[in-house]
């Protein structure tokens, strides 16, 4: 489910999968691997993911067809895990449609 929603969320918004790749930490291959299936991105890369994409993780793994991410989802990231998702859509050039 992961990799359907966030293929589409990809297409949707014009995202460079290298620079999602980068600003969610992980080699290209890596992510592809994620959109074809292949293998499952852990806590922290779908937390990343979801926060880069704009929506919960909820969303992206499939327990709700609701794709709005908590109020604190960003927040959340940057104070646990040290992760600036505004930061990170900037250098990577990556514009999420509201």
């Amino acid at each position: 489910m992961v990799y359907d929603r966030a293929l589409r969320l990809i297409r949707t918004n014009n995202i460079k999968k290298g620079a999602l790749a980068e600003s969610i930490g992980v080699s290209r291959s890596t992510l592809s691997n994620y959109l074809h299936g292949v293998r499952e991105p852990d806590t922290i890369v779908l937390l990343r993911m979801a926060g880069i994409l704009g929506v919960s993780t909820d969303y992206l793994v499939g327990t709700t067809d609701i794709p709005t991410p908590p109020e604190n989802q960003i927040e959340y990231l940057l104070k646990k895990h040290n992760f600036d998702v505004l930061s990170a859509r900037l250098q990577y050039k990556i514009k999420i449609e509201s």
